[in-house]
This record gives structure tokens, sequence and C-alpha cells, in this order.
């Protein structure tokens, strides 16, 4: 029903009858009340968001054909102007053939050309560097003005400029802002009248009164002080053009007139020699070329390529191209499309250019759109067979966006927090990138793939070396170290579900501070254990409830067993506060270097373990040896029990679980001290680690 409502008043509208202030007043006789006119406003209303909606859909689906009519209309308007001219040119000849002209008019031409002169002159002492004006025969200034150039991408304003439009160029000048002498702007360049393309620009938020002048291949962007100043530019500018385009046309023509009246006497004879039949093979051969003929749309392809470029219409400049080539790899006569092959091959060129430069990194370029941004620039290079040189500009936009990503991970929060955050950042990155190169820019390309490979190793030293100089420091503790590299390797897995497996890189890289920091860790822990052994009294320590609780869980987590056995009728613990802190403190070594262990490293991590154990079993031995601890030598024996049995066996466990096979390094410990845990009166020989 609403449809229809719809409908009938579309139908009522449309009528060529249709009167807008009687519709009004029949509405309002109807409607009762505010409501039913809120409603029939929202009809109306709907109506018109459909029209707008399919005026919409039209002017999208005519595009080309508002473009094509465009082109037409101003060749034909060219057409027009050229003729008016060459009547007024007529006019002239007819009257200066009637009489010739007055001595006052001849003057009038001298004084007007000495001013033309005195004019160009001027802007040449004021112009630095300026070239030379006086060369083109009929140069005259017909506007200038001050401007103020603007980015393209950002419309934010570059610099202050001067222009100087003349009769067949456009100069742009710089303003110089400490200057000496008379010049007040500096020569920048000047672009012919009929390469140049001027496009109003709508004002739109902070671009106001603007133009754009498209010279390919590139576009600039031109702010006016108002909008009659944007006017006459424009204006000026049209009427440039148009004069410009009269004058070549005015000459080609009269080249043809020539050129058709010089050969009009060789016409018959080359009829007649047909006609004869003398010389019939080379006329043949020679009409036979007369009747190919060359397609419109290939005759205007390089045309059209350079429009499409300038428009950013790379697909279209493509398929143009492949289309002209097709055409003409399959011509029978390609010796007469050779014109037209060389303007498409230096079209071909140029497109490869502005693609290649759509990928070059710039530091006033903006990365917001990522590595999206390039797909279209990498799939059309591709096409055109440039793999290599768009493989080379797009690993630079990648090493870019990973700079730019880890710049924003700031230092912050404790040395875990801040590794995770980065190696978070730097990982999920180079994954996306990985899987961006691997399926959808180089598919298939074995060397591109190479050269990838070679990227990534560089960026990821570039990672590595970053991130040792943040984490390896003096101040660093080795749990700290061995959560950071433990949650390193854990990111970078993300690489090996990719096929692209960098743990032994950055093992390498690993080696040498990892080496230096737990040898730094065995001294400070020389010196926390020689310092312990030196106070220890081999007392029984007290223990209540909660901290018995506390500690049956600290056991239990370290994979040891109940304590309550060593626990006494009054609550003496048998185990001393010195092997309790020894077990502690060793047990979170043992636990860091196996997270940090790697095969390159066992041979390190196995002198350290074994020279920290060794040192506290040694001060044991001696205890037991000591007259002066001939009461506690029970408790001593019942402490290197649990040491030696215990403990140590716990950790060759440990050790055989994460690495795969067992210690020699522990097992030679447990063969030395064997013995101190069975007999007490046993001699035990200590020798040296070697």
């Amino acid at each position: 029903m609403k449809e229809e409502k719809l409908n009938e008043l579309m139908k009522k509208f449309s009528a060529v009858d249709f009167n807008s202030e009687k519709y009004v007043k029949e509405v309002s006789q109807v409607c009762v009340g505010g409501m039913e006119l809120q409603k029939h406003k929202a009809k109306i209303q709907a109506l018109a968001e459909e029209m707008s909606q399919v005026l919409k859909k039209n002017v999208y689906k005519n595009y080309m054909q508002f473009i094509e009519t465009a082109r037409e209309i101003s060749q034909l308007e060219g057409e027009m102007y050229q003729l008016s001219h060459l009547l007024s040119e007529q006019r002239a000849l007819l009257g200066s053939m009637g009489s010739s002209p007055p001595p006052l008019e001849v003057a009038e031409e001298r004084g007007s050309e000495e001013k033309r002169l005195a004019t160009l002159s001027a802007i040449a002492e004021r112009v630095q560097s300026c070239i030379s004006l006086h060369d083109a025969p009929g140069r005259d200034l017909l506007h200038e003005g001050d401007l103020v150039e603007l980015d393209p991408l950002e419309n934010s304003a570059l610099h202050r400029c001067h222009a100087f439009l003349f009769t067949d160029i456009l100069m742009i000048t710089t303003w110089i802002s400490d200057r000496r002498g008379p010049a007040k702007f500096k020569y920048e360049c000047d672009y012919e009248l009929g390469t140049l393309a001027v496009v109003n620009v709508r004002d739109l938020g902070n671009v106001k009164y603007a133009f754009k002048l498209l010279v390919f291949p590139d576009t600039r962007l031109f702010q006016c002080a108002n909008h009659q100043s944007k006017e006459e530019w424009l204006r000026k500018l049209d009427e440039a053009k148009k004069a410009r385009l009269s004058a070549e046309q005015g000459k080609k023509s009269k080249q043809d007139n020539q050129s058709d009246q010089k050969n009009v006497p060789m016409s018959p004879i080359r009829t007649d020699s047909i006609d004869s039949g003398s010389n019939p093979f080379g006329y043949f051969e020679d009409s036979d070329v007369n009747e190919f003929q060359i397609p419109e749309w290939l005759s205007d392809a390089a045309d059209d390529i350079d429009v499409c470029i300038v428009e950013r219409h790379f697909e279209d400049a493509y398929s143009l191209i492949q289309r002209a080539q097709e055409f003409i790899e399959k011509a029978q006569q390609p010796e007469i499309l050779a014109d037209i092959k060389s303007k498409i091959e230096a079209r071909t060129n140029s497109l490869i250019q502005v693609l290649l430069n759509e990928l070059t990194v710039s530091t006033d370029k903006s990365l917001q759109g990522g590595l999206r941004a390039t797909r279209r620039s990498i799939r059309l290079l591709n096409q055109l067979g440039k793999s290599g040189q768009a493989c080379e500009l797009y690993l630079n936009v990648c090493s870019n966006v990973l700079k730019a990503q880890g710049k924003r991970v700031k230092r912050e929060g404790s040395t875990v927090a801040y590794v995770k955050r980065l190696s978070e950042v730097f990982f999920s990155n180079l994954a996306s990138i990985t899987s961006e190169f691997q399926y959808r820019a180089f598919p298939n390309s074995p060397s591109c793939i190479s050269a990838f490979v070679v990227w990534m190793s560089m960026e990821v030293s570039h990672f590595m070396s970053h991130f040792i100089k943040q984490v390896f420091m003096p101040q660093t503790s080795l749990n700290a170290l061995a959560e950071s590299v433990d949650i390193l390797r854990k990111q970078s897995l993300q690489m090996r579900e990719l096929g692209m497996d960098v743990s032994y890189q950055l093992n390498g890289h690993l080696l040498t501070p990892v080496n230096k920091a737990l040898l730094e860790t065995k001294d400070k822990l020389f010196d926390a254990v020689k310092l312990r052994c030196s106070e220890d009294t081999w007392r029984p320590s007290y223990q209540n409830r909660a901290a018995l609780v506390k500690l049956e869980q600290e056991m239990s987590s370290m994979g040891l067993p109940s304590v309550h056995q060593y626990v006494t009728d009054g609550g003496w613990l048998e185990l001393t506060s010195n092997t309790l802190s020894f077990v502690k403190l060793y047990y979170s070594l043992l636990e860091d270097s196996l997270t940090l262990a790697w095969s390159d490293l066992e041979h390190t991590i196995g002198k350290i373990l074994f020279d920290v154990f060794d040192i506290h079993l040694k001060h044991v031995v001696t205890s037991l040896s000591n007259n002066k601890l001939v009461s506690q030598k029970p408790l001593v024996q019942k402490n290197a029990k649990f040491l030696v049995d215990v403990f140590l066996g716990m950790c060759k466990t440990r050790y055989s679980k994460k690495m795969g096979h067992q210690s020699l390094s522990l097992q030679r410990l447990s063969n030395m001290y064997s013995a101190l845990a069975r007999d007490s009166s046993t001699k035990i020989s200590i020798t040296g680690y070697i």
C-alpha cells in the first residue's frame, strides 16, 4: 500500500501541469490536524530521498557518458571558436585589402610591442633564476597573483607562491624570505598550457577557494585569497587554454591546406598509373595500406591512458594497455602501428613509475593504510612484470611499518611487562606481513621469497639488538631474564606456523648475553652461599603451625615430599634455616636455567649447577669433621641426607624431564656425595670440578 501511494505521488509530481501551490491547498484541506500533515510530510521526504538515490545511481551509471559528452562539447566549442577566429581573420583581411592602416595604428602597435617587452623584462628582474621570457614570439602576461600551495593528500599548507600566466605557459615561483636585491620571487617551474588541466575544487572544511592543476604525473593544489581571486584565475586559465588551442589548430589547418595543395597534382598521375596497370604490385601494396584503418579507440589510447593515470584509475590504464598491445601483436601490418606502439610503451613506463612512486617510503607519507594500501600497486606491478622492483619497495614499506609500530611501545612498568608488549607487537606484525607476502603480494615468486627471508633475518637481528639492550642490564635478575626470554620464544612460534622458524636465529643472538648473565649470577650466588654457611650454627628451626603450612606448600610446589617427617614433638624442624634457604635459592636457579636452556648452553648451565651445589655440600662435609660440632652431627647428617637423597634427586628428575636426558653434572654430584648420606663416619674425597 505504501509503495502504491508513493507511486501515485510520483506520478502527480511528474505531471506536466503540476502546480505546487494548488497541491498544498488541497493537502491542507484534506488533512485534519498536525499529525496528518507530519505524516504527509514524511511521505514527501521519503519520496525525495528515493528520487535522490535514483538520480545518484543514474549519475554513477552514466558517469563515463558524461565524461565523453563533456569531451565532445569541449571539442565542438574549440571548433566553433576556431571558426569564429577564422571568420574574424577573413573579415580583417578583407578590410586591410580595401584600405591600408593609418600611421596612428602602426604607432599603437609599436607602442604595445614595447610595452609587452618591458613587462617581460620587469618580471625577469623580479624572479630569481628566471627563464628567458623573450624567447617565445608573442608571449605576453595575461594574469598574475599570490597563491598558497596545499598538500593534495592532507590539505595542509606547504608554502606561499606567486604565479604568472602567459599566453603559452604558466610559471610558478616561490617567495624569497631573506631576499637581497630587487628579486622578490624564486623560479620553481613552468608548465605548457597544452599539457595542463585545471580542476575546480569544491569548498570543504579548511580547503576554500582552491583549484587543482593536473600535470602528468603530478597533481598540485593551490588556494586563492578569496572567491573573486579564484574566479579570476579559473577564467583567465580557461581563456588562455582556449586561445592556445585555437592558435595551434589554426596553424595545423594552414599546414594541412598547404600539403593538400601540394598533393593535388600528384593524385591524377597515381590514379592513371593504377588504372593503366603499370607497376601494379607496388601500387596495390600502397592501396592495401590505405585500406587498413586504425580504430579510433587505438588512436586515442595514449591520451586515454594519460587521463586514467592522472585520475588514479590504474586498473583501467592497465586494461587499455593490454588491449592495445594485443591488437598490435595480432595486426597483419604492425609497421603501420609503430608510432602508436612506441606511445603505448612510453605510457606503460609512466604507469610503472607512478606505481613505484606509490610504494616509495618517504617522511611525508602516511602509513595509515598499512600494507592494504599497497595491494593495488603490487598486483599491477606483478602483472606488468616488475615483481623484483615491487618486492624491494614493498619490503621497505614493511620495515617502515615495523619501525612505526615498535616506536609506539613505551618503556613503562616492569621489564617483563615491557618485553611482553614489545614481543607481541613485533611478532604479530611480522606474522601478518609474512602472511600478506606469501598469500597475497607475491604468492608464486621464488626469487621474492628468498629476498623476503633475507629481509626477515635482518629485521629479527635489529629487533634482537634492541631487545638485548633493553633487557640484559646489570640490575635485571636472572628470573626476569628467564621470563623475558620465555615470552620471546612463545611469541616467535607464530612464525613457525607460517613456515618461518626463527628460533635458531634468536638463540644465536641470545647465546653471548645469556652466558654472561649466568656467570654473573653464579658469582652472586657463590657470595650468598658462602656468607650463609659462615653464619650457620646448625640449630633446628622452630616453626609454628602457619609457618609449617606455608613451608609444606612451597615444598609441594617444588616436587619435594612432606616435611612432617622432620618435625619433632616440640614443633622443632630438623632442617636448618640455612638448608631451607639453600633449597629455595638453588631451585630458583635450576628453574631459571632450564627456562633459558638450549643445547649450546648445557655446558655453562651444568658447570653453574655443579659449582653452586658443591660449595654448599663442602660446608656440610666440613661441619661433620669439625670436633666442635660433635653434638650436632646427627642434625648435620639428617640435613646432608635430605640434600643428597631427596633434593638432589628431585633436581636430576626435573632436569631430565625438561631437557630429555640426564645431567652429567648433577649425576657427578650424586656420585661424589652419596656416601655423605649413608654414614657420617665415611670419609669423602672432595675434588674440584673440571
